[in-house]
């Protein structure tokens, strides 16, 4: 005897019934008068009396309940071909199996059984998942014989009912992969059912799209008419295709993901479900389409077979789509597809489709049409920017990346912990930091160079966190009953957050100028003590100052918060000697020292000044234009075309030049003297989103730099340099190399 014993949904109406049932938290029966009493002694309570039966009810046991809601995850992803009830085995011979959770679609079987405790410690899974390993081929011919022999990919999962998995299960796991064999946790089971609330039944395909990475599904094998063509240097095709179709490819993340658990944060940054419930409406209800293209990029090779040629690279021909599935990263048009997808009609969609697009391609592909259509909101970019960035290496993204990663790890631990308020942590905040303003201001005020990690540049966003953090923490420790206060008070408010950041990098820039090993992690005891002796005269100020108070919580704009951020820092000036940063408009505190600096030691930094001042201004266009823009938006057109003719006549006395283009904008760049950064910082383009933060005053950023211009090499002056001169040029020495903290600028280091 072979097959299934037991009996199955017989179609979406007793499936309907039956998960009906099943997601109550009770048994519930009829039964007549005569019976209520032998009930209630099995642990049965009476709900409600009629006339003629008694409604009787009983709680089900938990392991029964996490049974059923396990069950109710595979009906809610839109398995249809289900075990009705417990009474559900395999059999296969003399094998015999009773199983918790069967479910049939027309890709996969999955084939369940549940663990539960009541004890927090993880459920052992091992004797579950040794026999479904060991008997696989006994459940596979049970199945066959029900189904038929190409019934589809059979999986094995175990789920356990503790949070957590044991380590032993899933090195178990690994071993068998080839069974097909899958451990999910509760916790697993959580974030499923997150995915379900937000994409309803489509979740299916994006769980798909993880636990079958990288396995061939020949049922995906299907073939459309197509154009294809080419825009730039790369081809794409376009072809018609029913939405719901298109999901089993798709995937709305930048790279694939490790996990269920991060599918389903991943999916929540990237989809509204309000937004999504709307189209399906606008579908069904009012027959509704959208004509425009889903932008789409595969990463699997797409088979081309051409029918007819046209002028322009255009041919038309048949497109064969890979056999995987989660193999098309959506660009554009994520909500139309998933909307459409979840509608009861079953549209047709048309794509427009790249193949294998480099990383960076994508993600700048996915930016330009998303914020220059304005379609993603900022605080939604920010939270996305920690997926399609992840691995990029242009500058500006790798950055954007890093600093959206400090917001998160700072919301995740330390004492801004769940305040910053990020779109894909659903949570009830008591204090809300929007997450635009906590990344515009890291971006623009935090002193990068002194807080990436000194060794390894992945864990600079651990590492700047762990710095920003101390820093709070000292705050939260000199002031808590403002803390406590929340959004009502000052240092938690959005305004009060960006004036308090403007303090933090004058003070990290001074604390990293004067010695930088004080930001390394194993400094971090004897950081805390130097913050609060910075901070402690900056919140006695505060606390007897009501109107300094009300303008640090009310007052907007970067001028504003910059002249309240140097009332705070004049308060730490009078208790900590040579704190004097740009911000206050003072020229540095100069050393007591027995004697002047040498004039060749003053020369010798001056001609310092250009190629450290260039090597900061790069990197800052860098970061913020990105590896590849910065030459063409970075800079004015009349400094760029001094650079290409000093570039041009070098060529001519070195032709060699010629045969590498590979960092030539860099060595271009290293033409232009400091008059020429000078134009660089204060062009209108740079100043405000690049510079400013930095230099804080125009005029004054233009009289120091010429000052140090005047000693670089004095016997290119007409007149001699006098004692002005020197004088100057120390003290714009000394500003340059505060500024941008370079220590080995300092005329008197």
């Amino acid at each position: 005897m072979a097959g299934i014993i037991g009996s199955l949904c017989a179609n979406e109406k007793e499936s309907k019934k039956v998960a009906s049932s099943r997601k109550k938290l009770y048994y519930e029966e009829s039964v007549q008068p005569d019976q209520v009493e032998a009930y209630e002694a099995d642990g049965w309570k009476i709900a409600r009396e009629g006339k003629t039966t008694t409604r009787m009810r009983k709680n089900k046991s938990p392991d029964v309940l996490f049974e059923e809601r396990v069950w109710m995850v595979f009906y809610e992803l839109g398995f249809q071909d289900m075990n009705k009830d417990r009474n559900c085995k395999l059999q296969f011979n003399t094998y015999s199996k009773q199983i918790d959770v069967l479910a049939k679609d027309a890709e996969n079987i999955f084939v369940v059984e549940c663990r539960s405790s009541q004890s927090e410690e993880p459920v052992n899974a091992k004797s579950a998942l040794e026999e479904f390993a060991g008997k696989r081929e006994d459940i596979q011919r049970a199945l066959e014989s029900q189904w038929g022999k190409h019934c589809g990919r059979i999986n094995l999962v175990v789920v356990v009912s503790s949070q957590g998995k044991r380590e032993a299960d899933e090195n178990y796991k690994e071993e068998k992969r080839d069974k097909n064999l899958h451990l999910w946790s509760a916790r697993e089971i959580e974030y499923i059912e997150n995915l379900i609330r937000q994409v309803g039944s489509t979740a299916k395909y994006q769980l798909y799209s993880v636990i079958f990475k990288d396995k061939k599904q020949k049922k995906l094998q299907v073939e459309y008419p197509a154009i294809k063509g080419k825009i730039g240097p790369h081809s794409f095709y376009t072809f018609v295709i029913s939405a719901k179709q298109l999901l089993k490819y798709a995937y709305v993340h930048h790279r694939h993901l490790t996990g269920i658990v991060e599918a389903s944060q991943v999916y929540q940054r990237m989809l509204r479900n309000k937004k999504l419930k709307e189209i399906a409406r606008f579908i069904d209800d009012e027959g509704g389409y959208f004509p425009n293209s889903i932008i789409v990029n595969f990463s699997k090779q797409l088979r081309w077979d051409i029918k007819g040629s046209y002028a322009g690279d255009v041919s038309t021909g048949v497109i064969t789509l890979p056999e995987y599935f989660g193999c098309a990263w959506i660009i554009d048009g994520q909500h139309r597809l998933y909307g459409a997808a979840r509608a009861d009609k079953d549209v047709l969609v048309p794509v427009l489709a790249f193949e294998n697009l480099r990383e960076i391609e994508q993600a700048n592909l996915f930016v330009k049409i998303n914020v220059k259509q304005t379609s993603v909101e900022k605080h939604l970019l920010w939270d996305l920017y920690s997926d399609i960035y992840r691995d990029s290496s242009d500058e500006k993204q790798k950055f954007l990346y890093q600093v959206a990663e400090v917001a998160k790890n700072m919301e995740a631990s330390g004492p801004l912990m769940g305040y910053i308020d990020i779109p894909s942590i659903a949570k009830d905040r008591l204090v809300k930091l929007s997450l635009t303003t906590v990344c515009d201001t890291i971006q623009k005020y935090s002193p990068w160079d002194y807080l990436r990690h000194p060794t390894d540049e992945s864990k600079t966003p651990e590492n700047a966190a762990r710095i920003i953090n101390s820093y709070f923490e000292v705050l939260k420790s000199l002031w808590p009953e403002d803390w406590a206060k929340g959004n009502k008070g000052v240092l938690l408010t959005n305004n009060g957050f960006g004036v308090f950041m403007m303090v933090f990098h004058d003070i990290v820039n001074h604390v990293g100028y004067k010695d930088k090993r004080l930001l390394q992690p194993h400094k971090a005891k004897d950081l805390e003590g130097l913050l609060d002796k910075y901070l402690t005269p900056l919140i006695e100020f505060l606390k007897t100052d009501e109107n300094m108070q009300k303008n640090i919580r009310k007052q907007t704009g970067r001028g504003p918060q910059s002249y309240n951020a140097s009332v705070l820092d004049a308060k730490i000036q009078e208790y900590v000697p040579g704190f004097s940063p740009t911000r206050m408009g003072e020229p540095p505190t100069i050393p007591q020292v027995s004697q002047p600096p040498a004039i060749p030691t003053i020369e010798e930094r001056a001609r310092l000044a250009e190629p450290r001042l260039r090597q900061f201004i790069l990197e800052k266009l860098k970061s913020t234009y990105g590896s590849d823009k910065w030459w063409q938006e970075g800079l004015p057109e009349g400094t760029k075309t001094n650079a290409d003719k000093k570039w041009q006549a070098e060529i001519l006395r070195k032709p060699f030049l010629k045969q590498s283009t590979e960092g030539q904008n860099e060595r271009k760049f290293e033409f232009l003297g400091l008059g020429e950064l000078i134009e660089v910082i204060l062009w209108r383009t740079n100043w405000g989103q690049v510079f400013e933060a930095v230099f804080i005053d125009k005029l004054n950023t233009e009289r120091r730099i010429k000052d140090v211009i005047a000693l670089r090499n004095p016997s290119s002056h007409i007149r001699k340099i006098d004692d002005q001169d020197v004088a100057d040029g120390i003290s714009g020495l000394l500003w340059l190399s505060t500024t941008i903290g370079v220590p080995d600028l300092n005329p008197y280091a």
